[in-house]
């Protein structure tokens, strides 16, 4: 829960900035290098001399990054203003500092809660006896696009607990100071407490709990994970022995320095998030701004920025952390239940609208498949997502905008663009789409659930009315179905932070239909070749970077390419992704700027780990990794219960495949499953060469994508017409290759109108039939208009119907104009 750190100036989310070498002070909340703002909560900074002014931003201090010291579970620096020699530590739910003073009458600790990274709403202070500072901020997070704030909203307790007494303190707002004040109110609400270090020259050690539920779960996370002890020593020492243990599940060895410095580094930063947002109780705030609890020992999570997370940073703590991935999908189980429907970006306790897609499909999925859920969650966690998978949320009773044109992807079988809102982003969405339909087809078919999956596996293809045949790209349509012009592959419109060039490549859940899409596996490969100027790279992999600066080449600032690196693997030039992956592996190193971008809270990080070890999962969703030649020529994983052995001779040096085995048994294609790989440990081994195998895991041996498959399936799609005289007509049509059985369709109506019946059934319709169906309305006095809606569910070809095949196809359409 706790992330204590410093806060800089222009810190582009995270916190803090490099670039910035000043600071307003040590706060206890962070998230790790988002693209928006974010958090930075419950802000202290020590100084020396009178105390004038307790608003911390406006005295902050320099310093040197050469008096800086940071390891996991450390920090420290020395401020320039004060002389104060700063260190921070934390525990699970708590803060430590430990402030070392020159000599001085005047040390002081300014507290200002709400001196946080999105502004305040409101805040409050309290001294509370000789030694202990209380209070609270409510804040915003963020709402669609940054930096809007709106319905997303938490309020932080704290309590902060000093090793003596105070030989001086105070409250105030900002220059307005009540000396010997006791309590103070406002958003720039703070405190300061004062200490004599001339007469007691030890370091002051301060430790503050922290809590989203309220003051009584601060005060008991202080008292229970901190006792009356204010060791820091102790507490930094526990600290670097639960991240030594946490990052000594993957052991590399080999290579150099540099690189293995480089992989933990990034190892850490995949694992600070999600965290942990419940207190030491298992109480904690939910989406519906109630205290609830958690289970037993369970935990409860937040923080997930599951667009940029899901690709590889879920897969990773799959493999790394699978204790903690069962309470990660609880956590996003119980948020649908408390707000009706599965977010997408959790902060804090609530949603954010933010992104595009619903990748909590695919995360939950993920775990899914690989055996990582509590058994009881797997069925509600699936109608939950089936639910934002084939149904709209009502604007009146709930901001949550869902997936977004869901009737137009159901009915059309692609969401068109429009100027408003998300709708701006449709052919990011519609890719989206594609892959979070696999991801659902997947677990249907886990549960036994053979419509659903026949009929979402087929759904997943429908990113294929996205590829324009004739300039064979991606490209946005307009509700008429025409493409939209004019149109420039380089730029980003209808696109979500990319452009047609970096999403043409987002469905590697169907590499086969895309091949063909693209005119076949010769257009594709030489189109992909382009993409990461695979020429130049091949010659001078270090000039990545700088060649891949374009808006027509792969992006490795950002996520939405990251997994295009591994598609050579489904075009049967496996030796090409580990060209290209071992090119962008030159884009990370452990220095101050040693990441591509902004690192969205894993996400970057996470490629690297697992392109380091040789294993990286291509469609996020699945239970499958892709296989390219590992950066480190031993690595061990560290499973509960058994070991992963990962061999790989010859490596860095050798980056080309040869062969590669399973426990003994020879792997003649580049995939292997999660459960082949951890069922009860053992050995993955690579034969490396300095020079391409163009024969391994090629011809027939080439693997197959996720979604390949097309079984038979029924796809009804309705279209809800006007009115005229009062008759409303719709139209049901099966483009499906299967039939669709005991159809039921149910009339929604605005308020005060009616129909002479409220539903119709059709008992069969067969593939590429279509029925229509009249209803008689009558309206209200004045005939006010309103809009009508038409839901349609129907039994497949397949088995159960399961929450696929309900309510999936749904219109509407004005009436009473």
């Amino acid at each position: 829960m706790v992330q204590y750190s410093p806060n800089t100036p222009r810190p582009w989310g995270g916190g803090y900035n490099y670039w910035h070498p000043q600071t307003s002070g040590f706060a206890t909340t962070h998230i790790s290098g988002p693209g928006c703002a974010a958090m930075g909560d419950v802000v202290s900074l020590p100084t020396t001399g009178p105390v004038s002014d307790l608003e911390v931003t406006r005295q902050r201090s320099s310093f040197s990054h050469k008096s800086e010291k940071a390891s996991p579970g450390y920090y420290a620096v020395d401020l320039d203003a004060s002389k104060v020699h700063a260190e921070l530590t934390a525990t699970t739910h708590t803060g430590w500092a430990r402030f070392t003073y020159p000599a001085t009458n005047q040390a002081n600790v300014l507290v200002e809660p709400g001196a946080n990274l999105r502004g305040t709403k409101a805040a409050d202070v309290k001294v509370v006896g000789r030694d202990t500072i209380e209070g609270s901020v409510s804040t915003w997070g963020y709402w669609n696009a940054c930096p809007a704030r709106s319905h997303n909203r938490y309020r932080l307790r704290f309590s902060m607990k000093f090793d003596r007494p105070f030989a001086a303190f105070g409250v105030g707002n900002g220059r307005r100071i009540n000396r010997g004040g006791r309590r103070a109110d406002g958003k720039d609400a703070a405190a300061y407490v004062s200490f004599d270090s001339t007469a007691d020259p030890r370091p002051v050690v301060a430790k503050v709990g922290i809590s989203f539920v309220d003051l009584a779960g601060a005060r008991r996370n202080l008292a229970s994970e901190t006792g009356s002890s204010f060791d820091f020593d102790a507490v930094r020492t526990a600290a670097h022995k639960a991240w030594n243990g946490m990052l000594g599940r993957v052991e590399v060895s080999g290579g150099s320095n540099e690189q293995q410095r480089t992989f933990y580094s990034a190892l850490y930063h995949s694992l600070l998030h999600p965290n942990v947002f419940s207190d030491v109780d298992g109480r904690y705030m939910g989406f519906d701004n109630r205290v609830h609890r958690t289970s037993g020992d369970q935990i409860h999570y937040t923080n997930f920025s599951m667009w940029d997370t899901y690709r590889s940073e879920h897969p990773l703590l799959d493999l790394v952390a699978p204790e903690r991935v069962p309470d990660m999908m609880r956590s996003l189980l119980d948020d649908s239940r408390q707000a009706g429907w599965m977010p997408k970006w959790v902060y804090a306790q609530y949603f954010t609208n933010e992104m595009v897609g619903d990748p909590a499909a695919n995360v939950i999925a993920d775990a899914a498949l690989k055996g990582l859920m509590y058994p009881e969650d797997l069925r509600p966690a699936y109608r939950a997502l089936m639910r934002n998978a084939t149904a709209l949320p009502d604007p009146r009773e709930t901001p949550f905008e869902g997936r977004t044109g869901i009737e137009e992807y159901v009915n059309q079988g692609f969401v068109p663009y429009r100027h408003d809102g998300d709708y701006e982003k449709s052919a990011s969405i519609n890719m989206e789409y594609g892959l979070n339909d696999c991801a659902l087809a997947l677990m249907g078919r886990q549960l036994g659930y053979g419509a659903d999956w026949r009929y979402m596996l087929r759904r997943s293809k429908r990113y294929r009315h996205s590829v324009d045949p004739s300039s064979r790209f991606v490209r946005p349509r307009l509700p008429n179905g025409r493409w939209l012009v004019p149109f420039n592959p380089r730029r980003g419109q209808g696109f979500k932070e990319g452009t047609s060039w970096q999403y043409t490549w987002l469905a590697p859940q169907d590499v086969e239909g895309l091949t063909s899409s693209l005119g076949g596996r010769g257009q594709a490969l030489g189109k992909l070749d382009s993409f990461f100027a695979y020429d130049k790279i091949l010659a001078h992999p270090a000039s990545a970077y700088r060649i891949w600066k374009s808006l027509s080449r792969h992006n490795p600032q950002n996520e939405v390419s990251l997994h295009a690196t591994f598609l050579y693997n489904f075009l049967g030039q496996p030796w090409k992704t580990q060209d290209v992956v071992r090119a962008a592996e030159t884009l990370f190193s452990s220095s101050y700027n040693g990441l591509p971008s902004s690192d969205d809270l894993g996400a970057l990080s996470s490629w690297y780990v697992l392109s380091a070890l040789g294993i990286y999962p291509t469609m996020a969703g699945d239970d499958k990794y892709s296989l390219t030649s590992p950066l480190f020529p031993h690595a061990v994983l560290h499973l509960p219960g058994k070991d992963v052995t990962i061999e790989a001779p010859g490596a860095p040096s050798a980056r080309y495949i040869n062969g590669a085995s399973l426990n003994g048994k020879a792997l003649v294609t580049s995939q292997v499953s999660h459960g082949d790989l951890t069922s009860g440990g053992g050995t993955l081994s690579f034969a490396l060469g300095r020079s391409p195998n163009t024969s391994w895991a090629t011809g027939s041996n080439v693997p197959s994508s996720a979604c390949a498959a097309n079984p038979r399936t029924a796809d009804v799609r309705l279209v809800v017409g006007g009115t005229r005289r009062n008759v409303l007509t719709t139209r049901v049509s099966n483009t499906g290759d299967g039939p669709a059985r005991r159809m039921s369709l149910r009339l929604r109506l605005p308020g005060g109108w009616s129909a002479t019946r409220a539903s119709a059934s059709i008992a069969y319709l067969g593939p590429h039939r279509s029925a229509i169906q009249r209803w008689r309305l009558r309206g209200p006095r004045g005939r006010r208009s309103g809009v009508v809606h038409m839901d349609a569910s129907w039994s497949g070809p397949g088995g159960t119907s399961g929450g696929a095949l309900r309510d999936s196809a749904r219109g509407g359409s004005t009436i009473g104009r």
